[in-house]
């Protein structure tokens, strides 16, 4: 199992089972809540597993255009998809800078623990353009499903820190990961 955490990584393969097309809507007031996407006190987040292998250059457009991503929550060995962390809305300090970090904890099929780091820079420093404009986090997480993982549900679990407006967001989703024979 490979699971790298990158910064903008391009994701590495396409994915069955066909996926299904996912909108990030232009405000985040519009997301729902649900275990993948939360908003507290102004600032919002949202996980989004992808099995695009071009995402990046989907979300590499201009501020106007809405991209559009698959999603997907069942992988069979030898796919891939990659997690988008998305948020918006973070408070900037006295000097013009934004803090905001993530958590990351993967669990496999088999309940085991995958990776389990915290403090991941997500944007910290001078913000440009408008705080409520949605931003995908400078971490990514890659999956790549390999023959000896676990099989079952894995977990991918991120707590989003606004460490200056001092709100975290618990986000979560889970994939299956299923024997390609069965």
């Amino acid at each position: 199992m490979r699971i790298p955490i990158l910064s903008f990584a391009l994701a590495l393969a396409a994915m069955t089972p066909p996926p299904a097309d996912v909108q990030i809507e232009p405000t985040p007031r519009q997301w729902e809540q649900s275990s993948s996407s939360k908003h507290d006190r102004g600032f919002a987040g949202k996980l989004l597993m992808t099995p695009d292998a071009d995402w990046w250059e989907k979300w590499d457009t201009p501020s106007h255009t809405t991209p559009h991503f698959s999603s997907t929550d069942r992988l069979m060995i030898g796919d891939s998809a990659t997690l988008m962390i998305f948020f918006a809305n973070p408070r900037r300090d006295p000097t013009g800078g934004v803090d905001v970090l993530v958590d990351i904890k993967v669990t496999r099929g088999d309940g085991s623990v995958s990776i389990d780091e915290k403090a991941i820079p997500c944007l910290q420093g001078p913000m440009e353009g408008s705080p409520t404009q949605i931003r995908l986090c400078e971490s990514q997480i890659v999956f790549v499903a390999e023959p000896n993982d676990p099989l079952g549900v894995w977990r991918f679990e991120v707590r989003l820190h606004d460490a200056v407006r001092r709100v975290d967001l618990d986000l979560e989703v889970e994939v299956e990961l299923v024997d390609p024979e069965t």
